[in-house]
């Protein structure tokens, strides 16, 4: 299921481009600036959540692993109406271009 989820995504992807979209950084990890997830980062689907503004669908998260680092791109965002910028959602893997 998860991946056919993650194909079906992928495609969906395409019409993407990496002009339009945002990128933060969530390697330095501070108050008001974390984030947590459930998964790993080998199924290339998080269910995630954190802390930050100014996140929207299509922006893509650098997150660590281990010592490097690796791009999600949001694929679903809600920001929670009672907790200051807490929001949580789905990111899927996001390869680098180079």
């Amino acid at each position: 299921m998860i991946k056919m989820v993650v194909k079906f995504i992928g495609s969906i992807r395409l019409f993407f481009t990496a002009e339009k979209w945002k990128t933060h950084d969530y390697t330095n990890r501070r108050l008001g600036h974390d984030f947590y997830h459930e998964g790993n980062h080998w199924s290339g689907l998080l269910k995630i959540g954190g802390w930050g503004d100014g996140l929207n669908v299509g922006d893509y998260l650098i997150l660590p692993n281990g010592k490097q680092t690796t791009r999600y791109q949001i694929l679903k965002i809600k920001y929670d109406k009672h907790v200051n910028s807490q929001w949580y959602g789905f990111a899927v893997f996001a390869p680098r271009r180079s």
